[in-house]
């Protein structure tokens, strides 16, 4: 298992997260090709982010969100989800949904 990078978040209660090189080129670069050379901007999403919510599949994911980095007409958001048994990142797409929504329970701030 080879790591692209790990990343301190501001939940000091997460371990930090990490993104394997598996995940980045079989699951977000091709399911959501817009993310290639935006490796940057995943670690600022984990590091920085505006809010963290729980994911729909429970309290056992996390979605951080950058509310700041937009894309497109509908100005989709940021998210950088996480697997917090694990502290790994499991994809990282912009998603229209969660721009201005409060979808989640709010985790912090």
């Amino acid at each position: 298992m080879t790591i692209i990078f790990t990343e301190k978040t501001p939940l000091p209660w997460l371990q930090p997260v990490s993104l394997k090189r598996s995940t980045w080129a079989d699951h977000i670069l091709v399911s959501h090709p817009e993310m290639t050379g935006n490796l940057e901007k995943i670690k600022s999403v984990v590091r920085a982010p505006t809010r963290v919510v729980t994911g729909s599949s429970g309290d056992d994911r996390y979605i951080f969100i950058d509310d700041r980095e937009t894309k497109g007409k509908r100005q989709a958001v940021l998210i950088a989800v996480v697997d917090v048994l694990t502290a790994e990142i499991v994809t990282a797409p912009y998603r229209v949904d969660y721009t201005g929504s409060r979808k989640g329970d709010k985790v912090w701030p």
